[in-house]
């Protein structure tokens, strides 16, 4: 059984911008400080999406509506590929 400690960040979008058909979510890494996994969440969806913090953008992460309604299992994917 692995009993690592993985550092979680969950990120937050209300509702994205109908220009902009994608969340975003502020991401900035300070002093390459980055957390093993990101739980982002698209409240106005209820939906959540987790990620690897490496494939985390520096600045800003943007996630489509689709990606959202798209995504089964995220949080499974993620932690697995720790292992």
């Amino acid at each position: 059984m692995d009993t690592r400690v993985l550092t979680l960040q969950v990120k937050t979008a209300s509702k994205n911008n109908k220009t902009f058909p994608k969340c975003a979510f502020h991401t900035v890494k300070k002093s390459g400080q980055t957390s093993d996994v990101y739980a982002f969440v698209a409240i106005h969806l209820d939906a959540i999406i987790f990620r690897r913090g490496d494939e985390v953008g520096s600045v800003t992460t943007y996630i489509s509506e689709q990606e959202f309604l798209d995504e089964k299992l995220s949080m499974q994917k993620t932690l697995d590929s720790f292992k």
